[in-house]
């Protein structure tokens, strides 16, 4: 989550060899091309795949600790009904309410770096007090800021990819990193 944060304040000040270099205009790159040209959509897919990772890993301690609290069967299925349930609904609320804000106040690189610092926060607690309560807190927090405000902020950072290399990156970035991690 630190390398994330790290990420995400380096491409809200951006640096010389971040940015996108126009491809020719009869010359259309394959997503893994651009992405070994671009330094730029490089970091982008790291982001995302670390991201993922960290979500795998809050997914499989939240698995445990249900586990370990509900056992199998109907209890552990209703359990995840309702989390889900509540983070999604929770999410819209967040997006509706609370995304223009925080692009506006804290930038787009500010606003992402809101996920990982919710996870890191969450996981001292997490780590302080280990019970399914505080997993809860942290994977929930994840799913809720990854669904509403990150998503948003990490959107806006292909806008300046030119859009012959915008398609076929970021399907790849958006699907295969995402899954890979």
């Amino acid at each position: 989550c630190g390398v994330c944060a790290w990420g995400a304040g380096t491409l809200a000040r951006g640096t010389r060899d971040s940015r996108v270099r126009p491809a020719a205009p009869a010359a259309r790159s394959s997503g893994l091309t651009a992405l070994r040209q671009t330094p730029y959509l490089r970091l982008l897919a790291i982001t995302v795949l670390l991201g993922a990772l960290a979500q795998s890993l809050l997914d499989y301690a939240l698995g445990a600790e249900a586990k370990a609290a509900y056992g199998g069967g109907p209890r552990l299925l209703a359990f995840f009904a309702i989390f889900q349930t509540a983070i999604g609904v929770l999410s819209f609320l967040v997006q509706l309410s609370l995304n223009r804000f925080a692009l506006d106040r804290l930038g787009v690189g500010g606003t992402m770096a809101l996920l990982p610092g919710g996870v890191v926060a969450l996981g001292a607690l997490a780590f302080g007090a280990p019970s399914l309560v505080t997993v809860a807190l942290q994977r929930g927090a994840e799913a809720l800021l990854r669904a509403s405000l990150f998503r948003s902020a990490y959107e806006v950072l292909f806008t300046p990819v030119a859009p012959a290399l915008k398609r076929p990156t970021k399907t790849m970035i958006d699907v295969s990193f995402d899954r890979i991690g």
